[in-house]
Parts: C-alpha cells; sequence; structure tokens
C-alpha cells in the first residue's frame, strides 16, 4: 500500500511511483527466477549428456567411443582415415 501523503498531488505522484516500484520488482523478480530456472534446467542437460557420455563408454569401450563420437562430428578431431591421400585417377 501505498505511504500517507499531505496533497493530492503528492498523494498522485507517490502513487504512481509506488505502481512503477511495484513493476520493477515485479520485474525484477520475475526475470530472476527466470534465469534461475535456465541455469537449473542447464546443470539438468549437462548431467543428463554426462551420464549419457559415460554409458556409452562403459557399452563401447573408450577407443570405440572416441570413434564413433568423432565419426558423428560430436568431438574434435578427425576419424582415423578420414584425411586419406587419394589414389591416382579417383576423386
Amino acid at each position: 500500500m501505498a505511504p500517507p501523503a499531505d496533497s493530492p498531488a503528492q498523494s498522485i505522484a507517490l502513487g504512481n511511483t509506488w505502481y512503477i516500484v511495484q513493476i520493477a520488482l515485479a520485474i525484477y523478480l520475475t526475470l530472476g527466477l527466470l534465469l534461475n530456472c535456465m541455469t537449473k534446467v542447464s546443470k539438468a542437460a549437462s548431467l543428463m549428456g554426462r551420464k549419457s557420455a559415460q554409458a556409452r563408454i562403459k557399452k563401447w569401450g573408450k577407443k570405440e567411443f572416441v570413434r564413433r563420437m568423432q565419426e558423428w562430428g560430436k568431438l574434435g578431431g578427425r576419424p582415423k582415415g578420414s584425411g586419406k591421400k587419394q589414389k591416382r585417377g579417383e576423386r
């Protein structure tokens, strides 16, 4: 609730200021909650990706995991054999 004012003009000015403060606070809280929510979503996705990678490493082995991920373009580097020279006459 807005604080009491001495004159009607002050009352209007304080009322408008009070609503502006309330709107600003609502926007600030909303953005804060959205950013907090996005942080949690990002952390959850990161954890899920890490768990998925661990499961694949366990299933395929480290070398096969790296080979497949490179082949699919998910890891840096090129898969072995991708940069071989072409035989003469082939393109």
